[in-house]
């Protein structure tokens, strides 16, 4: 079966058959994939040339994986480096469990040495993708430890998980009638606080403010660890994310003393409908905390979720004490998410797991956000 495919990399003239694959990854609405895909890799501010590898079997295409860019900063004095970072894994499921994606990560790997990349990542591992990237010479750098907060009355998710074991009926679990208010319009209650002040001076807000986001970055300082720059450029690309939904709590005026970055997906999107914590920035560990206080009590989320290894560790008392618990117990057994590393070359030596004076297979070498990744 290897002989009747053909690796090659993505042209323009791909894009329609693209939109059209991704529709079992990210979203079935082909308008919609078609913007995601603008976004992500046409209207990427740190690559210009979209690194897609398809996979096609005569005229179909039947599989691909896609590397967008990225810009790091790490170390003192600060380096900055441009990266890529390994997204869109998908199969045609009549082309699954072939071996397609061993194919096409050999062509890509092969390219991008062509190219001079060292490094390839993905930041956001779940579990199938670990199994399988571990095997072909990945690592992790360590687990991101989803947590969740859940709230309000259990019966629509007690009876969804009712109708999955129930024959015929399982199909109809996913309906939206079987999803309460809440969980249905997940920011339906904030959006209705957005012109007061919480606790006299945390804006709620739906519009991201890039200048003075990224100012406050920059007056925090970097303490050398691994983390994606977040300048004016790259908040006003992110938050254009056409499969995501943002909210934003602000601490201060014109000049931020805080702010907190809350998302759900498009309702369009395949992604389960829950609320993230994707970023928090404060000048004081109480300013955080007040934050995250306007968001769980002012939001009362169905479920308010986060990665407790990306979150300050100041937090963590914080938001045990409100009832955030371990989140996807099954996937945290098996170390997922996590952060994935694997140089280009095969025949990879200790240096390769290295960038700048920072190993990239420890955690506490990263400064981890959602928000660096498309989980966010």
């Amino acid at each position: 079966m290897r002989n009747t495919y053909e690796i090659v990399s993505y042209h323009s003239a791909h894009k329609r058959q693209v939109a059209k694959l991704q529709s079992y990854l990210w979203t079935q609405d082909a308008s919609l994939a078609a913007r995601y895909f603008e976004w992500k890799y046409e209207e990427n501010p740190y690559l210009q040339t979209p690194l897609i590898y398809l996979a096609f079997q005569g005229r179909e295409l039947v599989g691909m994986r896609g590397f967008y860019g990225a810009q790091w900063e790490l170390g003192r004095p600060r380096e900055v480096y441009s990266v890529l970072v390994a997204d869109d894994l998908v199969i045609s499921p009549r082309h699954r469990d072939r071996g397609l994606v061993t194919l096409i990560m050999k062509a890509a790997f092969e390219d991008l040495a062509k190219r001079g990349y060292r490094h390839v990542f993905n930041l956001s591992g779940g579990r199938v993708t670990v199994m399988g990237s571990l095997a072909m010479g990945w690592k992790s750098a360590g687990a991101l430890e989803p947590i969740d907060l859940r709230s309000g009355t259990t019966f629509h998710r007690r009876l969804r998980e009712f109708l999955t074991q129930k024959r015929f009926f399982w199909r109809y679990a996913g309906s939206p009638l079987f999803h309460s208010t809440a969980e249905r319009e997940p920011f339906a209650r904030f959006d209705r606080m957005s012109r007061l002040r919480a606790n006299g001076s945390i804006l709620l807000a739906c519009e991201p403010r890039p200048d003075a986001m990224s100012e406050l970055v920059v007056r925090l300082g970097h303490d050398g660890r691994i983390r994606h720059i977040r300048d004016r450029e790259f908040f006003a690309w992110r938050f254009r994310n056409p499969l995501g939904i943002y909210r934003f709590l602000y601490l201060g005026d014109s000049q931020l003393d805080g702010y907190l970055v809350l998302k759900c997906a498009h309702p369009g999107a395949l992604e389960p409908n829950k609320v993230k914590i994707v970023d928090l920035e404060a000048t004081q560990p109480v300013q955080r905390t007040e934050l995250l206080e306007v968001a769980i009590k002012s939001g009362r989320f169905a479920e308010l979720f986060a990665w407790g290894a990306t979150l300050p560790v100041d937090t963590g008392p914080y938001l045990s004490a409100n009832g955030f618990r371990p989140a996807d117990l099954e996937s945290r057994a098996h170390g997922c998410p996590c952060v994935l590393v694997r140089p280009v070359s095969p025949k990879s030596v200790d240096s390769d797991w290295v960038l700048g004076d920072r190993r990239l297979t420890d955690l506490a070498n990263w400064d981890m956000r959602m928000l660096y990744t498309m989980a966010g």
